[in-house]
C-alpha cells in the first residue's frame, strides 16, 4: 500500500517520554526516511511537573498559564481517570510561551522528525489566565450538539467532520486550491493563522454564499461562560478577505442560513466522571439547548444524533422548526440581519400560540431576537412589523 507518512506515539510532551531514548529516536526517523516515508511524533500543550529541568525552565520564563492568584496553574491530567498526574500548560500568549515550547519541538526536529501531532488543548482549565488576559474558552465543548451531528453524518456517509473544500465546494477552483482552511461540520469555516506574530488572517477565501464572521458577531461572556449574539458582521462569498485574528481567536465564519445548536453555557464536562456538585455534566443539562441562528432562505440541519431543524424565510416572517428526541427548553438567539430581506420582529408565536412578552425580546440596533421556549417538536414563528 502506498504510504507517505508514519507516526510514533512517543510523546515529547507532556512528560518527555523520549528521555534516555534520544538515539533510538534518531534511528527510528532515519529508518523511515530510508523507506521514503516521513514520520511525526506527538506533543501536548501540557508539561508534567516532574519533567525536569524543562518544567522549572518554563516556569522561570513565565511561559505557563496562571491561576486566579497569579501562580503557575497546576492541575491533574490523564486520559485514564485511574492514573492522573500533575501538569501545567504552556501559555502561547505569554512573551516567552512560544519560544519555551519551541525549545522542545526543536529537539524533535533535531531527532529527525518531520512534524508532530499537537492535541488535547481541550483540557485547558476554564478558570486559567493567559498573559493576554483571556481565559480558557468553551466553544469546542458548547458545540457538542453540532459536532455530534457531524460525527453521526460521518458514521453514516463517511463525510469527515473536518472537510477540505474539495469535498464541500468541488466546483470552486479557488476554494479547492486552499490547504490552509477547512469546513468544520456542514456550516462552519475555520481558517487558522500560520504566520508567526500575525494578528490578521490574510487571503482567507469565502466560497459562494453569505458568511457571518463569528468573533465580530458573537461575544464570549467570561462570567456566565456563554456565547452571546450581537450585530451580524456579513461577508459575501466568492472572494478573498483579510480579517482580524488576535492571538486568542482563530478566524471562524458561519454560513448564513445555519442554525447552531449548543450546550447550556454552564456545562463543564461531556464525560460522566466526577461527583463534585460544581461539575456540571452535559447529561445534567440535556433538557436545555442554546441555539444561535443565522437565518437566510430555506435551510435544514441536524443536532445530536436524533434532532433536526428547518429554517424558512418568507415575506415578512421567519420560522424555525425543531424536532427533538425529547422535550427541551431552547434559548434562541437569532439574527434577522442575515435574512435576504431583514425584518424587525414585532410578534413571536410557538405552534400558532403567541409567546408571552416575558419569553422574548428584540433588539433593533443589533437585529437580534432572543426567545426562550419549551418544545419537543415545534415551530417558532417571528413576524416582522
Amino acid at each position: 500500500m502506498p504510504t507517505s507518512l508514519n507516526a510514533t506515539y512517543t510523546h515529547y510532551l507532556p512528560c518527555g517520554s523520549r528521555q534516555g531514548n534520544e538515539e533510538a529516536q534518531k534511528a527510528r526517523t532515519a529508518a523511515n526516511h530510508d523507506m521514503g516515508v516521513a514520520i511525526h511524533t506527538h506533543f501536548n500543550p501540557m508539561i508534567c511537573v516532574n519533567y525536569e529541568p524543562a518544567f522549572s525552565d518554563a516556569e522561570a520564563l513565565d511561559a505557563l498559564i496562571k491561576d486566579q492568584d497569579g501562580r503557575t496553574y497546576v492541575y491533574d491530567y490523564s486520559t485514564n481517570v485511574e492514573n492522573s498526574f500533575p501538569v501545567s500548560q504552556f501559555d502561547f500568549a505569554a512573551e516567552n510561551g512560544v519560544s519555551a515550547y519551541e525549545t522542545l519541538t526543536d529537539e524533535a526536529i533535531e531527532h529527525g522528525y518531520d512534524g508532530w501531532m499537537e492535541d488535547f488543548g481541550e483540557y485547558t482549565p476554564l478558570d486559567a489566565d493567559s498573559e493576554d488576559g483571556a481565559t480558557g474558552t468553551k466553544l469546542h465543548t458548547q458545540l457538542y450538539p453540532y459536532i455530534q451531528a457531524a460525527a453521526h453524518e460521518y458514521y453514516v456517509t463517511g463525510m469527515p467532520i473536518m472537510q477540505h473544500h474539495l469535498l464541500t465546494h468541488p466546483g470552486d477552483a479557488q476554494a479547492t486550491a486552499r490547504d490552509d482552511q477547512y469546513m468544520f461540520g456542514p456550516d462552519i469555516l475555520v481558517a487558522p493563522v500560520y504566520v508567526q506574530g500575525a494578528t490578521d488572517r490574510e487571503l482567507l477565501y469565502l466560497p459562494e454564499g453569505t458568511w457571518v464572521e463569528w468573533w465580530r458577531t458573537v461575544t464570549y461572556g467570561e462570567l456566565g461562560g456563554t456565547f452571546d449574539l450581537g450585530a451580524a458582521e456579513l461577508h459575501e462569498g466568492m472572494r478573498s478577505v483579510t480579517v482580524a485574528a488576535p492571538i486568542p481567536e482563530i478566524p471562524i465564519f458561519v454560513k448564513a442560513g445555519a442554525v447552531i445548536p449548543m450546550l447550556a453555557p454552564d456545562v463543564f464536562a461531556l464525560a460522566e466522571y466526577g461527583d463534585d456538585p460544581e461539575i456540571v455534566h452535559a447529561s445534567d443539562r440535556d433538557q436545555l439547548l442554546h441555539v444561535l441562528a443565522f437565518p437566510r432562505g430555506e435551510t435544514s440541519g441536524k443536532f445530536y444524533d436524533d434532532g433536526s431543524w428547518t429554517s424558512a424565510e418568507a415575506e415578512g416572517s421567519w420560522t424555525l422548526s425543531m424536532q427533538n428526541g425529547r422535550e427541551r427548553t431552547a434559548h434562541l438567539e437569532a439574527s434577522t440581519r442575515t435574512l435576504s430581506q431583514p425584518i424587525d420582529v414585532c410578534a413571536v408565536s410557538l405552534d400558532g400560540t403567541t409567546l408571552s412578552q416575558d419569553d422574548w425580546s428584540y433588539e433593533e440596533e443589533s437585529n437580534v431576537l432572543d426567545a426562550t421556549y419549551t418544545t419537543t417538536s415545534g415551530t417558532l414563528t417571528a413576524k416582522g412589523c
